[in-house]
């Protein structure tokens, strides 16, 4: 059900870096309105990371950061000027060193759907698409560890995004947003699991090409014609 806790852990960290990296073109954007959009979209797939990262079965030594972690995270939806994205970033980085109890820590609502939906999902899904156009592109560098940290993200945000049925434009479906979302996930997880084998050379490509076609067409058929994108 969930990926391997090192995509995880590797994912929540290439967020953090990505937020500080948001924070600096926040500095130089003249606009802060629009330079926020990035912060807020990183901002909430972090946090549906990190609680994918704190609900995995699987042993990692930052699970009991993870309640510190969203709070921080969510807690920068709110801000409204450089000053307080910098005050709220720092509480982010400095919740990494927190521990809190993770034994209340369930599938609830730690995210806005806007961001996600709407930014971060058609970025992720478009960077995969590049990356897997052809098998020599796929195994070009780092290309094969993206593709297995990006599938791992999207599989993060097909879970955690279940409780934001409300934000949708069908509201009373939960069962088949449920439903959905766990479409998703499962394309999500063949996905990584592929790319996983494509890399160790037990999975060939052209299953690879499958798992990210069904991926694909997951998204677009479902979400997108059914529950008409989200409420701003």
């Amino acid at each position: 059900m969930f990926p391997p806790i090192e995509d995880l852990e590797e994912r929540l960290f290439y967020y953090k870096e990505k937020i500080d990296r948001d924070l600096e073109d926040l500095e130089i954007n003249p606009n802060f309105s629009d330079g926020v959009e990035s912060l807020l979209r990183d901002t909430n797939t972090f946090s549906l990371i990190a609680l994918a990262l704190g609900m995995s079965p699987e042993k990692s030594e930052y699970k009991e950061a993870v309640p510190v972690l969203i709070a921080a995270a969510y807690k920068l939806n709110d801000v409204k000027d450089l000053d307080s994205a910098k005050a709220g970033i720092e509480s982010l980085r400095k919740a990494f060193e927190q521990k809190s109890d993770i034994s209340a820590l369930q599938w609830t609502k730690v995210a806005h759907l806007v961001p996600v939906m709407k930014k971060a999902l058609p970025s992720l899904s478009t960077e995969i698409k590049r990356l897997t156009r052809s098998e020599r592109t796929f195994r070009r560098g780092s290309n094969p560890s993206k593709i297995i940290g990006d599938s791992a993200a999207i599989a993060a945000i097909a879970l955690g995004c279940r409780p934001n049925v409300d934000e949708t434009l069908a509201p009373k479906e939960a069962d088949l947003w449920n439903l959905y979302c766990l479409q998703l996930h499962k394309a999500s997880m063949d996905l990584n699991r592929a790319a996983h084998g494509v890399k160790s050379g037990s999975v060939s490509f052209e299953e690879l090409s499958k798992a990210f076609d069904l991926l694909d067409s997951t998204c677009s058929s479902t979400c997108h014609e059914k529950f008409g994108g989200t409420v701003e």
